[in-house]
């Protein structure tokens, strides 16, 4: 049979008994759906699978997608919070299979699901279909697929004149990519089960993606491509890609967010009229919301944050900045690390090119640093950069190298200009400790310093802030400290400030490590602190006489 004719026979309708038995051959006999993955930010409530598209959970829509063209014979391999999927049994009579290696990659999942491959539709949890893509009947094995103009996070596939896949590449600037579900027929799935039961337990078989398997043996496994469009298929592994979908965030998220954003404004969930993500990285997210026409932004904990940011420290630092009226947008904060702001409109970063901004911000800082912390706040908010640096580093070396030992001069310079900087007895304060210039929000009617993650009580050198591509410059530092103390800084004090900037330097050095030790992408951030670092230790080496 062609496929010209397989589809004409489709048409049940115009089918004759004939035709229909010999459509059977071509019936898909069940659905396997991958979903024991964890996405990319573990800390979000529910797994992938469950977040939701106007209400439903995505793993939803496509069990209703395949029991609608009669698909009812469903299995559904499960892994991180399996337990949250437990209710699709009753709910949709579909069979759970459990993975207990979720370390592995989706090969394994397949491999666990083996017995049940048949004429079989191979899906994965994380995929949203605007339109029912599934049939009763299916002619080839294929795979799905999409021509991507960034295909940098994709399998790229090349294929004959008659659409049969040759061949598969791992990433690209644009081509026709792997992008969504896969089918079986009988024979591909014989084949394909008898190869994973030889080779699954062979070195690094386990780490790959299913199609990656099949990449391997595109001689033994004919397998086609079905070209999409790519709006008719959608992907999203983690909160921050729900952008490119409508979705009711209310339902997405988690009920703690939204009894959070009712209870501080004092509305009902229906009065949320929109949402949209300002900002989307493992350290946090952050939703810019709607209710009643006002604008808000919240803010949703990642999971690196957890590990560089004491949240004690900073709910206490942004109240008090508030009580200080220096940052007026705190509505809510808690110490898990969910906060809610006032959105600033038409705000603008600190120029540090711009007199009267630098002026605002030092003048800011002042007067942050002039409140008086009782003896046991001091002790309680305490920040240390070198230990903190220390700590972030050690967690570093845990998927790095000895990095104690590759920085170990540099390291070794910052601890003695700390030292000595030490026994100027410099005053100590609680600080912003992360004065970045996009933390500072200038508007028309006033100025903003926000974003008090990095705050403690340390020295008040600390509180340099960090301008525009975070290169230092003498002169920057100089404007910044006449503005700050009203005058020109004393000799002592100036070359304490500027001493210090190793210091800082330093600290985010190894924050940078940290961050990259975990795969967060810190761009050219890490050389640059390097670099700054290496150049200000030397100047202050020099200074101080060593």
């Amino acid at each position: 049979m062609n496929s010209e004719t397989f589809y004409i026979l489709k048409r049940e309708s115009e089918c004759t008994k004939t035709n229909i038995k010999e459509l059977e051959e071509y019936a898909v006999e069940n659905a396997v759906i991958l979903a024991a993955g964890i996405s990319k930010d573990t800390m979000y409530a529910p797994p992938k699978g469950l977040l939701k598209v106007e209400g439903v959970p995505i793993i939803e829509r496509q069990i209703c997608q395949l029991k609608e063209v009669g698909i009812n014979e469903i299995y559904i391999v499960v892994g991180y919070k399996k337990e949250m999927y437990f209710y699709l049994e009753d709910k949709y009579g579909v069979k759970l299979i459990g993975n207990p290696r979720i370390d592995k990659n989706n090969i394994y999942s397949l491999y666990l699901a083996r017995d049940y491959l048949k004429n079989t539709y191979v899906c994965s949890c994380d995929y949203y279909y605007e339109d029912n893509p599934f049939s009763k009947y299916e002619y080839l094995p294929y795979h799905s697929t999409a021509f991507l103009l960034d295909a940098r996070e994709k399998f790229v596939v090349n294929y004959n004149s008659k659409g049969r896949i040759t061949s598969m590449t791992a990433g690209g600037e644009m081509g026709e990519c792997i992008h969504g579900f896969a089918y079986f027929d009988r024979e591909f799935s014989e084949t394909i089960v008898a190869l994973m039961e030889q080779e699954i337990n062979k070195y690094r078989v386990s780490s790959l993606f299913w199609q990656e398997f099949c990449a391997r043996h595109f001689d033994e496994l004919d397998l086609y491509i079905k070209h999409f469009e790519v709006g008719e298929i959608r992907e999203f592994d983690d909160l921050s890609e729900l952008k490119t979908l409508n979705v009711l965030f209310v339902n997405s998220v988690s009920t703690m967010i939204v009894k959070n954003i009712c209870d501080q404004l004092k509305c009902q969930k229906h009065e949320i009229e929109s949402v949209d993500i300002l900002e989307a990285g493992h350290s946090n997210i952050t939703f810019k919301v709607l209710v009643r026409n006002e604008a808000y932004v919240y803010r949703y904990p990642g999971v690196s944050g957890k590990n560089i940011v004491d949240r004690e420290r900073e709910c206490f630092s942004n109240k008090l900045a508030k009580q200080l009226q220096i940052d007026n947008t705190l509505i809510y904060i808690d110490k898990n690390g969910h906060k809610l702001s006032n959105f600033v409109d038409m705000a603008h970063p600190l120029n540090r090119d711009n007199n009267k901004e630098m002026e605002l911000l030092a003048k800011s800082v002042y007067r942050l640093h002039k409140y008086e912390l009782s003896p046991q706040e001091k002790v309680d908010y305490l920040f240390s950069p070198l230990e903190e640096a220390d700590r972030l580093l050690n967690l570093a070396c845990s998927n790095k190298d000895n990095l104690f030992e590759i920085f170990k001069e540099l390291r070794e310079d910052v601890h003695t200009i700390a030292g000595i900087l030490e026994m100027d007895n410099f005053p100590k304060a609680i600080c912003h400790c992360n004065l970045n210039s996009n933390n500072c929000l200038i508007t028309d009617d006033g100025f903003e310093l926000i974003d008090w993650e990095f705050s403690g009580y340390c020295d008040i050198a600390y509180d340099f802030p960090f301008l525009g591509d975070y290169e230092f410059r003498t002169q920057d530092l100089e404007q910044y400290l006449n503005f700050y103390y009203q005058r020109k800084p004393t000799e002592s004090e100036y070359r304490h400030w500027l001493c210090y900037r190793a210091v800082h330097y330093w600290y985010y050095t190894c924050w940078a490590m940290y961050k990259e030790s975990v795969n967060e992408d810190c761009g050219n951030l890490l050389l640059v602190f390097y670099e700054n670092c290496k150049k200000t230790a030397k100047m202050a080496l020099q200074l101080l006489g060593e």
